[in-house]
């Protein structure tokens, strides 16, 4: 499934060429064979005589990724490589380092787009990366960079080993938290505008929901966030009550949000009803079969 998704975001950058290098002819340059002169002065480069328009070769590369360009790169070129990331670099990478710099060909195998017995590598590494195809866009960067340095705050991590609430965490949902670390109906208070989903969509940008129907367009037209109908609010209150599980809507509006089917709380909450534990699965879902929730079979 991962292959066949970068094989369509390949073939998507081909087809809108603005998001990569632009030949004269106002077309993508690489992975074709008719756009050499692009790149090199003659049509019939070496290893050992690239023939090159332009050297050093980020010139080159920089003079269709400007910093101001529409395909400008999202990585400075000229870039000091400490020690210990020239420790964590794989081999490749150390060798196309100049002078101790990162540079365009530290990270992109510059002349395997040029080869014909590489040609079937564009569909799962379009933008020819060492040590690629990567299944995560954050997988090549920690090939030099120190991983642990770029963990996420975890907003769910709401205690401390100690045993002690960490406030903090609870503010970056809430505006507030009383003196006994509780959170209820009474002083529930948010730091998001109308939209309470924003709070969880800045971290976990799923599109389109599992549950919805897909679309090219972006439309979910299976929207769930929406005010209940009273045959789904029947059925919400009676799971509630049968199972002890709540299922909150938005205070103000009185739609569903994302809290509304994934508890976002630490089991450890004071006083706050959250779902046990032994309910839940990976994606934080207040029952297992979180459609019976809210809909009949």
């Amino acid at each position: 499934m991962l292959n066949y998704i970068w094989q369509v975001l390949a073939l998507t950058a081909m087809a809108f060429p603005s998001w990569t290098a632009m030949a004269e002819d106002g077309q993508n340059p690489h992975w074709r064979t008719d756009a050499c002169d692009t790149c090199h002065i003659e049509k019939s480069p070496t290893a050992g005589n690239p023939l090159l328009n332009a050297a050093p070769d980020d010139a080159l590369c920089l003079d269709c990724h400007a910093a101001t360009s529409e395909s400008a790169c999202r990585h400075l070129s000229t870039i000091p490589a400490d020690p210990d990331m020239q420790r964590r670099m794989p081999g490749s990478f150390q060798a196309s380092l100049r002078d101790d710099q990162v540079v365009c060909e530290t990270c992109h195998e510059l002349p395997a787009q040029c080869l014909d017995e590489r040609r079937n590598e564009r569909f799962t590494n379009p933008m020819f990366l060492r040590e690629g195809p990567f299944h995560q866009r954050s997988d090549p960067c920690y090939l030099c960079h120190d991983k642990n340095a770029y963990t996420k705050l975890n907003p769910h991590d709401q205690f401390a080993d100690s045993g002690d609430l960490r406030e903090a965490i609870c503010l970056l949902c809430h505006t507030s938290v009383d003196a006994t670390g509780k959170i209820t109906g009474n002083n529930l208070s948010f730091s998001t505008g109308d939209d309470l989903s924003a709070m969880c969509t800045g971290c976990h940008p799923v599109e389109p929901h599992p549950g919805a129907t897909f679309s090219f367009s972006g439309t979910d037209s299976s929207n769930h966030l929406v005010i209940p109908s009273p045959e789904v609010r029947r059925r919400m209150d009676e799971t509630a009550a049968s199972t002890g599980i709540r299922l909150p809507v938005d205070p103000l509006s009185g739609k569903i949000f994302c809290a509304t089917c994934h508890d976002p709380h630490d089991d450890n909450l004071p006083d706050y009803p959250v779902t046990p534990a032994d309910t839940r699965d990976t994606n934080r879902l207040r029952q297992k079969n979180i459609c019976l929730a809210c809909h009949d079979k």
